[in-house]
């Protein structure tokens, strides 16, 4: 499908331009150069793996972080700030809301820009890592022998997740046990090659601090498994990972919930340019390492798939080893997801889109039914520059000025914190698109005014948009601290891009 071309007029976004400061003219609204006051913005870097690691993080690697002010008339001041050992930059800037660009660890080549109503912020930088990782050496894992207690049934399957490297190898034909064996001696696989699966950083280096967790399924349900880990630290060639028994699971524990299978999907066909694949409903509960955070990564102890409609209830036993039989504290986190997938089509090329919204909560102690619900906020519409992305092709913008509006609308739900993501999109395989974030937008209204030259002209990017459901302390900046449940609403939206 074409594209549309538009001007985003002043009146929609604003003639905006920016300058520096403190000393540069600060455009139409004067700021009071007298009113200076500190504002910072600082992160921890948390590593999600075998144990949870927290630490400030550290921003001599990274670019300087700038502070912007907007007049209201389309100026943005900017301020350059200082950084500090405890993972914080600073800067003084007049009194007033104060916009932050930023670059973090994580993932260092997205620039983000935070507006928040408190000037003095303390946020997470999440990862599924263990600190300090680096790239594994061409290696391959040699398990010793497992004993199978009881003997394999061709049903089952085996399972092996690396829990710090976030690594998984799904056991399949020969690699598997034989029909009625007590005793499994695996195969040595490669640790960097298929079946082996890459984890969020790819194939870092296993270390003494990660924890193989081999695990045994029959159907969905996690019934035995063994916890085991690397002597030393991975090195190249062929490395022993030490053997033992699958440990049978003790289901003592009760699963009691009910969940509104028709909401979701109701909510989702509102979602701009609409969405036509199948909907998804599924449920899991995970042992989770990062569940704090709401961060459902970690040994699967059961899942499953909701098509009935109406109320539905979930219930069953289950157990949880990683924090009863090792030491481990790795507790039972319950999801309940829906998405709907769909695809976009620009300049003769398939985009995959999907949304879907998902709650993440305490599973409790199943004596009373726990209603799940998805209280979340969607994104359902966004704009760029004032033009709303509403259809296939894609828009082409001139914006006037130097600064650029994005938003997003919502529908009915609560959200206490609003995302938008540009993901640059580039030719995939075949007639598709793939697509890689590289600005992030973090507010607590889903609009926003960004410098212009965060994006490349001529360059095509897809919108995407989340909302964040839980308890934070917004007044006071503190966002480090998240509470259960947590609600996701996420959609990723049309296609757009800059003239040059």
């Amino acid at each position: 499908m074409r594209k549309r071309v538009f001007v985003a007029f002043g009146a929609a976004i604003g003639c905006g331009s920016v300058s520096g400061g403190p000393d540069a003219p600060p455009g139409d609204a004067a700021l009071d150069a007298g009113a200076l006051a500190e504002a910072s913005i600082g992160f921890d870097h948390v590593d999600i793996g075998a144990t949870v690691i927290a630490a400030p993080i550290d921003t001599s690697a990274l670019p300087a972080a700038v502070f912007y002010q907007d007049d209201g008339a389309g100026h943005l001041t900017a301020y350059p700030t200082t950084a500090g050992a405890d993972g914080t930059w600073r800067a003084d800037v007049p009194a007033g809301p104060v916009a932050m660009k930023l670059y973090l660890p994580s993932a260092p080549s997205i620039t983000r820009w935070v507006t928040l109503s408190s000037r003095t912020i303390r946020s997470l930088d999440l990862q599924l890592a263990h600190p300090v990782a680096t790239a594994a050496p061409t290696a391959s894992l040699d398990f010793g022998a497992v004993t199978m207690n009881p003997v394999f049934a061709p049903s089952e399957q085996l399972h092996l997740l690396i829990v710090g490297t976030w690594n998984y190898n799904f056991f399949t034909g020969g690699a598997l046990p034989m029909m009625g064996d007590g005793t499994w001696d695996p195969a040595t696989f490669a640790y960097a090659s298929p079946p082996m699966t890459p984890g969020s950083t790819g194939f870092p280096q296993v270390t003494t601090a990660d924890r193989f967790a081999l695990m045994r399924f029959s159907d969905t349900k996690l019934t035995a498994v063994l916890v085991t880990g690397l002597a030393a630290d991975m090195t190249a060639g062929v490395n022993a990972v030490p053997g033992g028994a699958l440990a049978p699971v003790t289901f003592d524990r009760n699963l009691n919930v009910t969940v509104n299978a028709d909401l979701p999907a109701a909510r989702l066909a509102a979602v701009v340019p609409a969405l036509d694949g199948a909907v998804e409903r599924r449920w899991s509960l995970i042992a989770a390492p990062g569940a704090a955070y709401g961060v459902n990564a970690g040994p699967r102890l059961d899942d499953g798939t909701v098509s009935d409609a109406g109320t539905v209830a979930i219930t069953g036993t289950y157990g949880n080893p990683f924090v009863d039989e090792h030491d481990l504290a790795w507790p039972a986190l319950f999801g309940w997801s829906t998405q709907r997938t769909g695809t976009l089509t620009y300049e003769g090329r398939t985009l995959s889109r999907v949304a879907r919204l998902q709650t993440y909560v305490e599973p409790g102690d199943g004596a009373t039914p726990l209603a799940v619900g998805v209280p979340q906020a969607l994104p359902v519409s966004f704009s760029v520059g004032g033009v709303v992305l509403d259809g296939d092709g894609g828009v082409t913008l001139t914006p006037e000025g130097d600064t650029l509006a994005i938003s997003f609308t919502v529908d009915a739900g609560t959200c206490a914190l609003y995302r938008a993501d540009l993901a640059a999109l580039s030719a995939g395989a075949g007639n598709t698109w793939t697509a890689q974030t590289t600005v992030s937008l973090v507010g607590e209204q889903p609009s926003w005014r960004i410098p212009r030259d965060l994006l490349t002209a001529g360059q095509p990017y897809r919108i995407s948009g989340e909302c964040m459901s839980t308890a934070l302390d917004l007044e006071g900046g503190d966002l480090t601290v998240r509470s259960l449940p947590l609600g996701l609403g996420y959609a990723e939206g049309g296609v757009f891009e800059i003239a040059p």
